[in-house]
């Protein structure tokens, strides 16, 4: 948490990352921010938004308000979004074709 909250923004954290290196454990940052370079996060149902905030992603009051945010930050209704669930137990692969 603290790796991602130390970072102005996500390419400057990231090229941080890459000249240093990160301690056990930050892999997940590292990760996060390749993604965040690039879009947006949106949790919703945080008890805890700024958290979420200092964590470079958007917190959204519940599902509702998350679909609002994204519409708004994407300029369209028609959206294609991921939801996971146990985002934490979870990890989503890509597969090409």
């Amino acid at each position: 948490w603290e790796t991602m909250r130390s970072g102005i923004d996500m390419p400057s954290l990231l090229a941080e990352l890459r000249r240093s290196g990160y301690p056990p454990g930050a892999q997940r940052a590292f990760v996060m921010a390749k993604v965040l370079e690039k879009n947006h996060v949106i949790i919703a149902g945080t008890e805890t938004p700024e958290v979420v905030r200092q964590l470079h992603m958007i917190p959204a009051a519940d599902i509702d308000e998350a679909f609002r945010i994204a519409v708004s930050k994407i300029g369209r209704k028609e959206l294609e979004v991921l939801i996971v669930p146990q985002a934490l137990l979870t990890l989503p692969v890509e597969r090409s074709g």
